[in-house]
């Protein structure tokens, strides 16, 4: 195993899993600054390290810092050579129940979308060119497009209302444009 994977799991393996005690998050916070401070650009794991420890250490993947200073960094220069393994990893995610709501802007998808720039729908269909297929991918844009239409159909009655108000109840105003 990567020895930064190792030091990872080495500090994440000292505090229990679930919720922890506020001094305990403190405690686990500071020892993983510390550790990030360490990694350099020739510790970075590959995709397929990282797949296999995501595959065994599946409920410590989810810390920001580790996202931020491990993932990021391979699934970067994955995508940047035009591959799409790193990506699919991120997509695997939504699998986990934690991860299930597509809107959740802490999941490592949303992180590397915001940290990057790039469009999640575009992300998507760039995965779908290959592998038409890809289940999870295709869950996770249904998702976002059911979501997105929900809260857009939401907010359509307010646009009605309106419309009705200014057709029906107010015929008097017009609009006057002044040449």
């Amino acid at each position: 195993m990567n020895k930064t994977l190792e030091d990872y799991i080495a500090i994440y393996s000292q505090f229990r899993n679930g919720k922890l005690s506020k001094l305990e998050r403190k405690k686990r916070h500071l020892m993983l600054t510390e550790w990030s401070k360490s990694i350099g650009p020739h510790n970075i794991p590959d995709v397929h390290e990282l797949s296999a420890f995501w595959d065994s250490y599946p409920e410590s993947c989810y810390n920001r810092i580790f996202i931020m200073y491990v993932v990021l960094p391979v699934v970067i220069s994955d995508f940047d050579s035009g591959s799409i393994d790193g990506i699919k990893l991120l997509f695997r995610g939504f699998q986990e129940a934690y991860w299930r709501s597509v809107d959740n802007i802490d999941s490592p998808f949303y992180i590397f979308c915001d940290e990057t720039g790039h469009n999640y729908f575009d992300i998507a269909d760039r995965i779908l060119e290959k592998e038409p297929g890809n289940l999870d991918v295709l869950n996770f844009k249904y998702k976002k497009l059911k979501s997105y239409l929900t809260f857009s159909l939401h907010e359509m009655p307010i646009g009605i209302h309106l419309m009705e108000w200014m057709v029906l109840i107010r015929p008097t105003y017009h609009i006057c444009l002044i040449p």
